[in-house]
């Protein structure tokens, strides 16, 4: 019998394999800017390969129901049942917020203010609107609440900034009706 672990490490070496064939037989060249982005080209590569495995080891079924339950006899959630694509696309904008997240913290440490942009950087949240936040993060810097809130306006516009230009990094035709396309599938991607 398989385990949930075995399970994961399956899904881990296809994800690699998949890679490494890409790579291996020059799959890349392939990909063309005209017919879609990169991203969607990886997902229906992928897609196509899982289908491929699915066939081909259709007549084995080494995995049952009792696999999927621990020790316990509870059962394993699979993975997020949502659409493979939408979640492909949730990863990505995850990582590009990520991304642009990195860049922002590293930019405040290179000017000295690391201890700012740490202090400031839960007031980035959507959900951190509550005056509390800036009273406490106030308090905490030792400057007044309106200075904190200008500096959370600049905060929040370079952090802007900095996620367009992540994006357009991505394309090939970097417009700004074309990055502003994918910050609205980036969007999308996160509700």
């Amino acid at each position: 019998m398989r385990t949930a672990l075995w399970i994961i490490a399956d899904a881990e070496d296809a994800t690699q394999n998949f890679f490494a064939e890409l790579l291996r037989n020059d799959k890349f060249a392939i990909a063309d800017a005209g017919r879609g982005k990169l991203r969607t080209f990886l997902l229906h590569s992928f897609t196509k390969r899982l289908i491929n495995l699915q066939q081909r080891d259709r007549h084995r079924s080494d995995i049952s129901l009792a696999a999927l339950l621990d020790e316990s006899g509870t059962h394993l959630d699979p993975a997020d049942p949502r659409h493979p694509a939408h979640e492909f696309n949730r990863e990505w904008a995850i990582t590009t917020m990520e991304t642009a997240m990195s860049h922002l913290a590293s930019e405040y440490a290179q000017s000295g203010k690391a201890d700012f942009f740490s202090a400031c950087r839960p007031l980035l949240n959507i959900d951190a609107a509550g005056n509390e936040d800036y009273v406490t993060i106030a308090r905490q810097l030792g400057i007044k609440e309106g200075a904190l809130r200008v500096a959370t306006h600049r905060l929040r516009h370079r952090f802007r900034e900095i996620t367009f230009a992540t994006i357009a990094e991505t394309l090939d035709t970097p417009t700004e009706a074309n990055v502003r396309a994918e910050i609205g599938v980036l969007m999308e991607s996160l509700t």
